[in-house]
């Protein structure tokens, strides 16, 4: 835990001085900062031991599956080419963590440095609202996760090529970034607020009603394991704590407004945590909408620091109060979801040097 706290308030400091017009101007000193900020966060996860659910019984267990020849492996076809890569040239299987590391944390800082409005807020974000410690468990949809999110700068550029080539990258990691490819047609796209609140109703009120339908059209594919109790994979209670974050977002995106007519950002974020919301509306019911609302409810990375941007100029004492309370509320997340319920199995943190 102690780890973790020193990273997220070093975070926190870097963050902090990147935000300073003096230093955005200093270039070699800007660059210099988020190269440290890289390393702190890539160096931590890369070297872990046994932390995070899956490293044992998933990433490890399949490295020694394909050292022994088994057959009818259940892997992506990326995932597939860096176990045998790692194997082919005799490397540990910890090259599976470094490698993976690099990849999320390298992918994420270039998203923030091109989409976010404030770096620091969305650092704290990324570490304390959960996603850096998610991505020691779910490395696969993290990738995938992490490139989509990426490829929203090819979204607000209408480059479609761009997109769509991020996002197949993201579904050879993990096949649930298919889901990310019809968006491009429509994320950017400005929906009256009042049938988003319209459609959330309806989705609250019927969801009872839907989700054995849901349920029968689940139970067809090969993610069938997340609903007929072959898996463990359930909500908790920090995804519900998470959901009412979420809710609590997509509420004040519904009553401020967009910076101009044309503005795509307001429109992909509220669109996004619209998606979150009606996913985990069934979280109670299919485990399944859990790993649905990961890959949406993290835009809050780049969200959150819009709507704090998008304060009054003429209300700065309002704006450094609601980013003080953001911070907090993140922090308490942080707390609640690693330090009391230990979710992902971040905690202990260890390292293969004392191991």
């Amino acid at each position: 835990m102690t780890v973790y706290l020193a990273i997220i308030i070093s975070s926190l400091l870097l963050g902090f001085l990147i935000n300073k017009e003096k230093i955005y101007k200093n270039r070699p000193l800007y660059i210099f900062l988020w190269i440290i900020i890289f390393l702190l966060l890539t160096i931590t996860a890369a070297i872990r031991y046994k932390v995070g659910t899956d490293y044992s019984y998933t990433y490890q267990k399949i490295y020694y599956q394909y050292i022994n020849n088994y057959s009818n492996i259940r892997m992506d076809i990326a995932m597939k080419f860096l176990y045998k890569l790692i194997i082919f040239l005799n490397l540990h299987y910890q090259w599976i963590f470094v490698i993976t590391s690099i990849i999320i944390n390298f992918i994420i800082i270039k998203a923030i440095i091109k989409l976010s409005e404030n770096s620091m807020i969305s650092l704290i974000i990324f570490l304390a609202g959960g996603f850096y410690f998610f991505a020691m468990n779910g490395i696969r949809q993290a990738i995938a996760i992490s490139l989509f999110y990426y490829s929203l700068i090819y979204l607000k550029q209408k480059n479609v090529k761009k997109y769509f080539i991020a996002n197949l990258i993201g579904f050879l990691f993990h096949s649930s970034a298919i889901i990310f490819f019809p968006l491009y047609f429509f994320l950017d796209k400005k929906i009256k607020k009042k049938y988003l609140l319209l459609f959330s109703i309806l989705f609250i009120l019927t969801s009872s009603f839907l989700t054995p339908y849901l349920i029968n059209i689940i139970l067809k594919t090969k993610y069938a394991l997340y609903v007929n109790g072959s898996t463990d994979y359930v909500a908790s209670n920090s995804i519900n704590l998470s959901t009412i974050i979420n809710f609590m977002i997509f509420l004040c995106f519904l009553f401020v407004k967009p910076k101009n007519k044309q503005d795509k950002d307001y429109n992909i974020y509220i669109n996004l945590h619209f998606i979150s919301l009606i996913s985990s509306i069934f979280i109670l019911h299919i485990p399944l909408a859990n790993r649905i609302f990961l890959s949406f409810r993290h835009i809050q990375i780049f969200s959150v620091p819009y709507l704090i941007n998008n304060i009054s100029k003429n209300k700065k004492w309002f704006k450094r109060i609601f980013t003080i309370l953001i911070i907090i509320l993140y922090l308490l997340y942080f707390y609640i979801s690693v330090g009391i319920q230990n979710h992902d199995g971040v905690l202990p943190y260890q390292t293969i040097y004392n191991n």
